[in-house]
């Protein structure tokens, strides 16, 4: 009605526009609850390896602070990346996006990792074994996705850190 004569709401019942106010403000969730997530513009290869020529940031994911707490991380040391390729299917399949804790770079066996290789990204399952640490792939087919022998100290290997949360399309 108001748009028909031209005025706002307030203009002729100010107590309407209190209440359609404070409607809408219950409505919203308090931005307080909520944290930015920054996304980067790499993909983590669930594949073969990923070459990175030149990172870039992308618009951020919005979290529950509540959530990522109780996943251990804060949105400072949490980063989103984009997963490419089907290694890591059915836990994680191609074209995901991983929430992965930049902190969380000590190893635990079967756990999920973002890790740089001789210059290239992956994501993998990490394997905890006398010989040292197997980056395993959970898609079945070894001959097309075979294990990567990790060595801790290698100069070539950076624990990129933990994937704690994949977002994918159903």
């Amino acid at each position: 009605m108001a748009k028909l004569i031209g005025c706002t709401v307030r203009d002729f019942s100010p107590e309407l526009a209190a209440e359609i106010d404070s409607l809408a403000e219950a409505q919203q969730p308090q931005l307080a609850d909520f944290a930015l997530v920054r996304r980067v513009d790499v993909a983590v290869s669930a594949g073969h390896g990923e070459l990175v020529f030149e990172e870039g940031t992308r618009s951020a994911l919005t979290f529950r602070r509540s959530f990522l707490q109780e996943i251990g991380v804060t949105p400072a040391s949490a980063v989103i990346v984009s997963v490419k390729g089907r290694s890591m299917e059915p836990t994680i399949p191609d074209g995901a996006v991983l929430l992965v804790s930049t902190t969380s770079t000590r190893i635990i066996d079967r756990q999920i990792y973002a890790f740089r290789c001789e210059g290239e990204l992956f994501v993998k399952r990490f394997l905890v074994e006398k010989s040292g640490v197997k980056a395993v792939s959970d898609n079945p087919d070894r001959d097309t996705y075979p294990d990567i022998h990790i060595h801790e100290h290698d100069p070539g290997i950076e624990i990129i850190g933990r994937a704690l949360w994949v977002g994918a399309r159903l």
